[in-house]
Parts: C-alpha cells; sequence; structure tokens
C-alpha cells in the first residue's frame, strides 16, 4: 500500500547466482522498472519490511523492526501504523523502536478507536499493545510502562528546549546589535 509498486528480483544478464531487486510501479497508467538503488529513500527503507512480509513471515510470527519511521512522511508514518494494526489481527507478533511521536500517537488512536467505535481489523484492542520507554538512570537505562491512553511519551519537551535556546540566542542577537550601535 505504502510503495504503491511491487519489489521483484530479477536475474536480467546477471552472473549465475546473481539478482538484483526492481521497484516496478505505475504512473499514469504506463509501467515503470527501476533499480531498487535509484527508488526514491520511502521505497529503499520500506522494501526490507515489505519483503519478509511478502515472503517470510506466517501468522504467529514475531516481526522486529528497528525505527520503521525513517525517512518516512508523516503521513506515510500513519499509513504504515494503520498496516502494523492490520498484521497485529491477524496474529503477526511486531515488536518496533521507534523515535515517532507520530506512531505513538496513532497507535494511541487505533487503541481509543477500538474502545470507543468498537472493534474492527483497523484497530487494536488494549492487551495487543504494551508500549515502554528506555529512561537513563545512573547505572543505565531502565524501561518503563506507558499506557498511552493515560500519558502518551513524546518529544515536546526537546522542541520546547530548542525554543527556548533559539528564544535565548535571538535575545542575545539583539542585545550585541543594540551595543554595536
Amino acid at each position: 500500500e505504502l510503495i504503491e509498486g511491487d519489489i521483484v528480483f530479477e536475474k536480467l544478464e546477471l552472473p549465475p547466482g546473481k539478482s538484483k531487486l526492481i521497484y516496478k510501479f505505475k504512473f499514469k497508467d504506463k509501467e515503470f522498472s527501476i533499480d531498487l538503488i535509484h527508488a526514491a529513500s520511502m521505497v529503499k527503507e520500506l522494501s526490507p519490511i515489505y519483503l519478509v512480509l511478502r515472503e517470510l513471515v506466517n501468522k504467529g510470527c514475531l516481526l522486529i523492526i528497528e525505527e520503521p519511521e525513517s525517512h518516512l512522511h508523516p503521513a506515510a508514518q500513519i499509513k504504515l501504523m494503520e498496516i502494523f494494526a492490520k498484521l497485529i489481527n491477524e496474529e503477526l507478533g511486531i515488536l518496533i523502536t521507534t523515535h515517532s511521536d507520530i506512531l505513538l500517537r496513532k497507535l494511541a488512536h487505533l487503541v481509543m478507536e477500538g474502545l470507543t467505535r468498537g472493534r474492527t481489523n483497523a484497530n487494536l484492542k488494549p492487551e495487543d499493545v504494551a508500549v515502554y520507554l528506555l529512561k537513563p538512570d545512573e547505572k543505565g537505562y531502565v524501561t518503563q510502562e506507558v499506557n498511552i491512553l493515560e500519558e502518551m511519551p513524546s518529544f515536546d519537551e526537546v522542541i520546547e528546549q530548542l525554543y527556548e535556546e533559539e528564544k535565548n540566542l535571538y535575545y542575545l542577537s539583539l542585545q550585541n546589535q543594540k551595543g554595536n550601535e
């Protein structure tokens, strides 16, 4: 759904045992094929997930993905979480690491939808979801379970720190300008 095409293995005029990945897609009713290394970064990032899901994963498997949001537009991150929800409902286990507020917020929305609108294949039950935050302590890091319906881990603090830093730098810049006049 996200890559809007297909990833295929092709062995065109390559040495025996060699193949390359080709991205096939349609644009304005024409079919195109390009070497995956020339595809958009989103397609390249999602290709391993797509291929594993298509070729290797069965019901009951656990799929572990590190930062699936890498190089994805926020709208694509939302769509990706919706796809993950459908896969979870098809009894696929998914464990992800993320730095994305967007993925976590969409996850919370999918759980809330299940609680308020009733169960569908597109939303999640609270018992199907666990979110953990890694927090630094004096010995390294500890895990803290987070109830995403009550408290949402967020990077807003980082954004606020950047804003404060920018505000202070702007103020200092104005002070320097006044001092140089």
